[in-house]
């Protein structure tokens, strides 16, 4: 009995292997549900700076071609609009054209603009004033200090740019 170990076999079955759990993480969409530390701030004014709670609930689906998009909720405290909606649009996130975030009350509502990376990696949220128009006032994430929001803000306005 020959029990010789075929090497080629077993790289082309674990490189197979790999290849279908790729193509599984990026077709399916994963549930999302965390609580992120955020910080309110106001370009305008350098004495405002409000700490927030963002929830993401929802999910995330992975693309490789397109932007990934997550479908869900996103609730900021603070924000009644974005509790009391019975549904929000998805959001295509992408850091150099922002998405719009808009809830649902008896007709579709503009919360304000979303920047982020993948996996919501420095993300801002920039809240529309009462007006309809983009205010001074940024919401962003993960950051405890107003120079860490700011140079966040700044890499955002840098990508815009």
């Amino acid at each position: 009995m020959n029990l010789r170990f075929n090497w080629r076999k077993v790289m082309v079955l674990v490189l197979g292997g790999i290849i279908v759990m790729g193509i599984a993480a990026f077709n399916i969409p994963w549930p999302i549900s965390k609580t992120i530390e955020a910080a309110e701030l106001d370009m305008a004014d350098p004495s405002y700076w409000r700490t927030q709670q963002l929830t993401l609930e929802g999910t995330y689906a992975l693309n490789l071609f397109s932007k990934d998009e997550f479908s869900g909720m996103i609730l900021l405290s603070g924000y009644d609009e974005t509790r009391n909606s019975s549904g929000m649009r998805n959001i295509y996130l992408t850091y150099s054209e922002g998405s719009v975030l808009a809830y649902y009350h008896e007709k579709w509502t503009m919360f304000g603009l979303l920047y982020s990376n993948r996996f919501f990696d420095d993300l801002v949220i920039i809240p529309q004033t009462s007006d309809g128009k983009l205010g001074t006032r940024y919401i962003v994430a993960g950051v405890t200090e107003r120079t860490e929001a700011l140079d966040v803000v700044r890499n955002m306005v840098d990508m815009i740019l």
